[in-house]
Formats: structure tokens, C-alpha cells, sequence
């Protein structure tokens, strides 16, 4: 995820006129949100669940019902923005 995020900002500094990203400032800075909200919530709290799925000792039965609602927390958040009409006004090359 952080090497995608990476990829995308050197894209869009190397090549401004095709943009990838929205540049409307409220859609931007709403972009800006879910990749900061995907960094610092979604991803620690998938680590432990990865660990299980991956037969990993170690975590709780508690502490993997903490990553799971965290995880689903994010994703209704995330829901609720998609489901925001304002966004579909705005348009980018990656559309």
C-alpha cells in the first residue's frame, strides 16, 4: 500500500498534465484522507489477522476482534465517503 502511494505521487510529479489524482481542492484533500485513514487505521489492524490467516501464533482471540472492528469502522467510513455525491462532480485521467 505505501509503495502504490508512492508510485502515485512520483506519477503525478513527473507527468502534471495527465493527472491521476482529482484536482478539485475538496476531492483532493478527501483523497488525501482515505490514504492517511488507510496508512495509520486500516493497515495495523489487518497485521494481526494476517498473522492468523497465515497460522502465526500469538495474538488473542480479544485482540483479533479489536482488528476486526477496527477493520470494519474503516470500512464503513470509507463507505460513507463513496456514497458522498460530491465526488462524482469531480473527474480525473485515472476515471
Amino acid at each position: 500500500m505505501v509503495e502504490s502511494l508512492a508510485i502515485l505521487v512520483d506519477l503525478e510529479a513527473k507527468y502534471p498534465t495527465l493527472a491521476l489524482l482529482l484536482t478539485e481542492a475538496k476531492a483532493l484533500g478527501i483523497v488525501r484522507m482515505v490514504e492517511m485513514v488507510g496508512l495509520i487505521e486500516l493497515l495495523p489492524a489487518m497485521f494481526p489477522l494476517t498473522g492468523q490467516i497465515l497460522g502465526v501464533p500469538g495474538d488473542t482471540a480479544e485482540k483479533l476482534e479489536q482488528s476486526k472492528q477496527q477493520i470494519a469502522a474503516v470500512l464503513s467510513f470509507f463507505e460513507e465517503l463513496l456514497a458522498d455525491d460530491s465526488l462524482r462532480d469531480s473527474s480525473a485521467r485515472a476515471d
